[in-house]
């Protein structure tokens, strides 16, 4: 590892560290910061620097910066009337030292109540789907809702 680009001077930083060709990153604490690693031959004079962007996660907080809201007239035709809603874009993560959105939101769950002590069920005509590293609100339209 060495301290910038030009791979001059070796760095003395130790949250990334490599030896025996394999790269140790200390992730006790968020990080976000390039560092620089310096492959050679042979001869110290033929060599190339690599940058890298090391991102260590851990103390983001997770937010949704506008409300979200499911809003659509209920069909009263009788039988199951199946829309689904994208949360992508919907949460973001921040902290003091990470950018916003470097660290990923990794789960989500639906919940009943505040306390998250139930889930809603296909049965109850709404639940969440993965779907990658975003999820969809599924919901039948001919279930009838309070506004919570």
């Amino acid at each position: 590892m060495v301290s910038d680009e030009s791979g001059t001077l070796n760095s003395t930083d130790q949250r990334v560290t490599e030896t025996n060709n394999i790269l140790t990153i200390d992730t006790s604490s968020s990080l976000y910061r390039d560092e620089y690693l310096r492959a050679e031959s042979f001869l110290p004079n033929v060599f190339t620097v690599h940058k890298l962007q090391v991102t260590v996660c851990g103390n983001q907080v997770i937010s949704q910066p506008t409300p979200f809201f499911i809003s659509r007239v209920r069909t009263y035709n009788g039988s199951p009337n199946w829309i689904t809603v994208s949360l992508t874009g919907v949460f973001q993560t921040q902290s003091a030292n990470l950018p916003v959105n470097v660290c990923p939101v990794t789960n989500v769950i639906l919940c009943n109540d505040n306390q998250c002590l139930t889930q809603p069920t296909e049965a109850n005509g709404l639940y969440l789907v993965a779907n990658g590293n975003s999820w969809d609100v599924v919901v039948d339209l001919e279930v009838g809702r309070d506004p919570t």
